[in-house]
């Protein structure tokens, strides 16, 4: 079960957009959020930032992707990926104030990083191993373990989703909080989706229309497109499926995208006791 958490984060420029530095009071642990084009914040303050686990995002070709690291001088790292890495838009630098972290502590946080996020499968990684294998004793794995449930908060607070699952866990999720949309012919589409936080998400498996409609929407059209070209629709004989959850940032996209045509996403989204998600989240008692 989460606790409550107070959360620092400075603004060393005072910009919205620019550097953070994200803190809580009762850890020594520190996430920096480093824009490309502020690295000379991070050459400035050398002497901050020595053994550090970071990680890069940025986009390739429309698709999120990200890479993690570990390094003993984040200094010359960072300065040789952005000599040589084209991807990356930030990066964020994790240490500690006191300077506590050793090689083992970022060797192993990096493996665990790469682990939670292939298991997650939400961006696409850069790396080309799952990190080295790090041994260390008992006692000093209990404190990493630790460090990395605070960095997930920290990377979470700073708008990463690389370790968010897209759906609520199946074991809690109440029934009355899974949406349908099926197509009177079962043979056109039939989809599954949870509202969340971020959007609607539509479950892995579920199968949208092959076809579209005349008055399918340009935007959807592209959409589609480019969901095939990422792999997350794959084209049978008769659907186009769903390889993996995908977040929609409206229910008429997700309803119009599975359908291949235009409608109210808000309507045709309906759970097993025949509520629609209008009744359900929008409409006034």
């Amino acid at each position: 079960m989460s606790t409550p958490k107070t959360i620092t984060i400075y603004l060393p420029n005072g910009e919205p957009k620019g550097i953070k530095v994200v803190e809580m009071t009762n850890r020594t642990i520190r996430a920096t959020y480093i824009p490309r084009n502020k690295l000379a914040y991070l050459y400035d303050n050398s002497n901050d930032y020595k053994v550090a686990l970071y990680i890069l995002y940025g986009f390739e070709d429309d698709t999120e992707k990200v890479y993690f690291g570990e390094t003993e001088d984040i200094v010359k790292r960072i300065k040789k990926h952005n000599e040589e890495k084209d991807f990356w838009q930030y990066a964020i630098i994790i240490t500690t104030k006191d300077q506590s972290f050793t090689k083992t502590h970022v060797k192993y946080l990096e493996q665990l990083c790469i682990k939670e996020a292939e298991n997650i499968n939400r961006f696409k990684l850069d790396n080309s191993n799952s990190g080295l294998d790090t041994h260390a004793p008992k006692s000093l794995l209990a404190d990493i373990y630790d460090a990395f449930e605070t960095i997930k908060i920290y990377i979470g607070v700073l708008g990463l989703k690389v370790f968010e699952k897209t759906t609520t866990e199946s074991q809690t999720i109440k029934k009355v909080d899974i949406f349908y949309y099926k197509s009177k012919n079962i043979d056109e589409w039939d989809a599954s989706a949870e509202f969340t936080e971020e959007g609607l998400v539509v479950r892995k498996g579920s199968k949208a229309r092959l076809c579209i409609t005349n008055d399918t929407p340009n935007n959807v059209v592209e959409l589609r497109n480019k969901l095939e070209n990422m792999g997350t629709l794959e084209r049978t004989d008769n659907f186009l499926v769903f390889t993996k959850d995908y977040v929609f940032h409206s229910p008429s996209l997700a309803a119009n995208t599975i359908r291949g045509g235009h409608n109210n996403g808000w309507i045709t989204w309906v759970n097993e006791i025949g509520q629609n998600l209008h009744d359900k989240y929008r409409k006034q008692n």
